[in-house]
C-alpha cells in the first residue's frame, strides 16, 4: 500500500508538473481523522498511517526534485475534520511527530454547524500552532445564504433547526454568509506569531447544475454556495446560471494592505533573514540595516493603528 501511495501521488503531481502548473502545497490525504486508507475502521494504527503519509510526502519530494531554498520547497498539509476539537488535534498531530512526519502545514476542516464555536476553533488554531510550531490553515469551510433549493436533492442545511448548532449564530442570508467568513478570516489572523496561513472555502461555486455527488444525486450544497439561483421547481431541475453575491466582497476585506502574494512575502523574508553582514559591503550593508529599521518602526504603528 505504500508503494500505491507513491506512485499514485507522482503520477498526479507529475502530470501538474508536466504542464507547468507545480502546486505551491500539496495536502496529503483529506480528513484522516480515522487514519490515511484505513477502511471502515476509526482505530489509527499511527505507524502504518505515519508510513502511508511519508510514502505521499516522498513522492511529492522525488517530483518536485532538488530545491536548494527551504523557502521555495512545496509546503506539506495534513488535515483533519472538527476543528473545534483542540485535544484531538494535539493527540493526533503528538502521534504524528512521534513518528517523526515531515510536513509543514496543519489543516482543520471548519464548518461552524457542526465543528463548535468560533472560540473553539480559535483554541485549537492558536494551541496546534504553538505545539508544533507549524502555519494552520482552514482547508474547509462555508457558510448558507439562503435555505432554497435548486433541485429536488435537499439540502444539507436546510433550517434554522440544522444551522444554529455549535458557532453557526449568523442567519442564512447574504449577510449572514458574509459576516460568518470575516469573522473566520478575523480568527486566521488572531493566530499567534503570524501562523494563520489562510483558509478555503468549500465549494463557492457549486450551483445545482444537474452535478451531485453521484450520478443520481442532486446537490445539497448549493445554499452554501457563494452565487444565487433559479429555484427549484420553477428552474425545471436544475440552474446552470450562477449569479454571484456580493458576499464575495469579504475577500476584499485587508486588500489595500496586503504588499504581496502572502507566500511570495513570507519567501522574500525567510531569505532576507538569512542575509549576513559579509553578504553585502561595509556601505550596503549599513544601508539595509537603516532600512530594517525603519521598515519595523513603520510595521509596528502599522499594526497598534490596525488593532
Amino acid at each position: 500500500m505504500k508503494q500505491a501511495v507513491y506512485d499514485y501521488t507522482v503520477e498526479v503531481v507529475g502530470e501538474m508538473k508536466a504542464e507547468g502548473a507545480m502546486p505551491d502545497m500539496v495536502q496529503i490525504g483529506n480528513e484522516i481523522n480515522s487514519g490515511v486508507l484505513n477502511g471502515l475502521s476509526s482505530d489509527v494504527d499511527f505507524e502504518q498511517n505515519v508510513a502511508l503519509l511519508k510514502s505521499g510526502v516522498d513522492a511529492v519530494r522525488a517530483v518536485e526534485g532538488e530545491i536548494t531554498d527551504n523557502a521555495d520547497k512545496v509546503k506539506i498539509m495534513i488535515h483533519l475534520a472538527e476543528g473545534g476539537k483542540a485535544d484531538t488535534f494535539k493527540w493526533y498531530f503528538g502521534e504524528l511527530r512521534k513518528g517523526g512526519l515531515d510536513y509543514d502545514i496543519i489543516g482543520l476542516s471548519y464548518y461552524p454547524f457542526w465543528h463548535g464555536t468560533f472560540a473553539d476553533v480559535q483554541k485549537t488554531m492558536n494551541e496546534v500552532s504553538v505545539e508544533f510550531g507549524k502555519d494552520v490553515i482552514i482547508a474547509e469551510t462555508s457558510y448558507p445564504f439562503s435555505y432554497k433549493n435548486g433541485d429536488a436533492h435537499g439540502n444539507i442545511i436546510g433550517s434554522d433547526e440544522a444551522l444554529h448548532v455549535g458557532g453557526a449564530d449568523f442567519p442564512a442570508t447574504v449577510q449572514g454568509q458574509y459576516d460568518a467568513i470575516a469573522g473566520i478570516m478575523d480568527m486566521i489572523a488572531n493566530v499567534p506569531n503570524n501562523h494563520g496561513a489562510g483558509f478555503f472555502y468549500w465549494e463557492p461555486a457549486w450551483i445545482p447544475a444537474g452535478v451531485g455527488w453521484i450520478a443520481s444525486e442532486g446537490n445539497a450544497w448549493e445554499n452554501q454556495a457563494m452565487f444565487d439561483y433559479d429555484e427549484f421547481p420553477g428552474n425545471g431541475g436544475h440552474s446552470y446560471e450562477g449569479r454571484a453575491l456580493w458576499s464575495l466582497d469579504v475577500y476584499k476585506r485587508g486588500l489595500g494592505l496586503l504588499p504581496a502574494d502572502r507566500q511570495q512575502l513570507d519567501a522574500a523574508l525567510t531569505r532576507a533573514r538569512s542575509l549576513v553582514q559579509t553578504d553585502f559591503t561595509p556601505e550596503s550593508w549599513g544601508l539595509w540595516l537603516r532600512q530594517s529599521r525603519q521598515r519595523m518602526m513603520y510595521t509596528n504603528r502599522h499594526t497598534r493603528r490596525a488593532g
